[in-house]
């Protein structure tokens, strides 16, 4: 059985993360650049300049158009289930809940 979690626990979870470092600690260096973050994504080949944005609280690729927030970037990056991911957002915001 998949475990529950309150959609505002989720979120206030989410928004406790800094997803530039979140994304370092994958191996990725972003790049300030104006008020987004730039970097290759990690999710295509053929990256010769970088297409991954970070602004805030999402994250975007314009090549192929991957995108969402701190848990979907667990979730594709680093390849957890849900409840693995909400439990590392957890562990990474310092949360015990």
């Amino acid at each position: 059985m998949t475990p529950t979690i309150d959609r505002q626990e989720l979120e206030e979870l989410k928004s406790r993360i800094d997803l530039v470092d979140l994304i370092c600690d994958s191996g990725l260096e972003p790049k300030k650049r104006g008020k987004n973050w730039l970097c290759r994504c990690p999710f295509h080949e053929g990256d010769r300049e970088p297409s991954l944005s970070i602004q805030g609280p999402l994250w975007n690729c314009f090549g192929c158009e991957a995108g969402g927030d701190a848990l979907s970037w667990l979730q594709l990056k680093e390849e957890m289930s849900f409840a693995e991911a909400v439990a590392r957002l957890r562990e990474l915001a310092g949360s015990s809940a």
